[in-house]
């Protein structure tokens, strides 16, 4: 991939990303270059942060006193922000492309972008039942007292002993190994996913 006349500031988010990717990770096809889906995330995050930084940037340079000048010109940090989203877009554009007509697994799994919305409600399912309350047995007796009954005309002063029954369909023992089945199901398939994204190419 040529970064080519990229402003100084893009030029260093790149440089940082090509300092963590793996050197078999960017490989040269023709007048192209190919890159793992896994590089191309984490160059959108790198281009995340940097439209972030310049996203500020703007706003504190559009307007100043003219007898204080900011450190960094507008029309140059729109220019490189304008230029980050333009790539971020397109890798994105690439990586969605590729998810959505691969399969995991060695093309016999899931498409890798039902893949992504599957581990996304795995995540969910185990946040819910992990909220969920329970209760050791499924049926559970709670006795109270009161000093106060109210079904005597006048109410009177005495000692009413009463009983709540609790019954709960997902006990602590279920609940767990309801946990432990998700937890299961999302590791198996992020890992096929991971396996997908350090094995599968985009061309950029």
């Amino acid at each position: 991939y040529t970064i080519g006349t990229h402003s100084p500031s893009l030029q260093n988010v790149f440089d940082n990303v090509a300092t963590v990717c793996e050197v078999s990770s960017l490989t040269p096809k023709g007048s192209h270059m190919q890159m793992t889906i896994a590089t191309a995330l984490r160059r959108i995050k790198a281009l995340k942060n940097t439209i972030g930084t310049l996203s500020v940037r703007m706003k504190a340079t559009v307007l100043f006193d003219a007898d204080a000048a900011p450190a960094f010109e507008f029309e140059k940090t729109e220019a490189e922000r304008a230029a980050a989203v333009e790539e971020m877009v397109r890798i994105e554009t690439l990586v969605a492309e590729k998810n959505a007509t691969c399969r995991l697994d060695g093309g016999q799994g899931l498409l890798a972008i039902r893949a992504i919305r599957v581990l996304q409600e795995l995540k969910s399912a185990i946040s819910l039942y992990n909220e969920l309350p329970t209760q050791p047995r499924d049926e559970r007796i709670v006795k109270s007292e009161t000093d106060w009954n109210y079904d005597t005309e006048p109410p009177r002063r005495m000692k009413v002993e009463t009983q709540t029954r609790f019954l709960c369909r997902l006990p602590e023992a279920k609940k767990a190994e309801k946990i432990e089945k998700l937890k299961a199901s999302f590791e198996l398939l992020n890992a096929q996913l991971e396996s997908f994204n350090h094995s599968t190419h985009i061309d950029v």
